[in-house]
């Protein structure tokens, strides 16, 4: 159902988006000298994983997989932007790499389900190894010269 100020509910649930706004413009004509009206028909979509906000999205047509990922406020600092999933109907369909010119032209369609993957730990520690290594490098390179 629609509801109109003034003009109540209308349903419109079974019916095309054209068909819908006929029908919400007939009733908003009985109120109103002004009754134009139009629906745009979202797609639900479901963004989760190592992203920086996991959210349930109502993005538009045309909207692609990278494009919902950005909506989701991005990949978060743990993620993997080269290991994003795309769910379709409970079936993995694709995995992206969002650098890519596929995660740029996939589109989205309703249900479905995009998983951020996280980057692996040795990917997520590699500045904190690299720092223990140089470190460790440091000290025996003072301990030899020290002798």
């Amino acid at each position: 159902h629609v509801t109109i100020p003034l003009a109540g509910a209308v349903r419109v649930s079974g019916l095309t988006p054209i068909a819908a706004a006929r029908a919400v413009q007939e009733r908003y004509a009985a109120v109103s000298r002004v009754a134009d009206v139009s629906f745009i028909p979202l797609r639900r979509v479901v963004v989760s994983g190592a992203v920086n906000r996991q959210e349930v999205l109502f993005v538009e047509n045309g909207t692609t997989v990278r494009e919902s990922i950005v909506l989701a406020g991005g990949v978060s600092w743990n993620g993997n932007d080269r290991r994003v999933e795309l769910w379709r109907d409970g079936t993995r369909r694709a995995v992206l790499d969002m650098r890519s010119v596929s995660a740029r032209a996939t589109l989205v369609s309703s249900s479905d389900e995009i998983l951020v993957r996280r980057a692996s730990w040795l990917t997520r520690n590699a500045n904190v190894l690299l720092t223990v290594a140089t470190s460790l490098v440091s000290v025996a390179v003072i301990l030899i010269t020290a002798q």
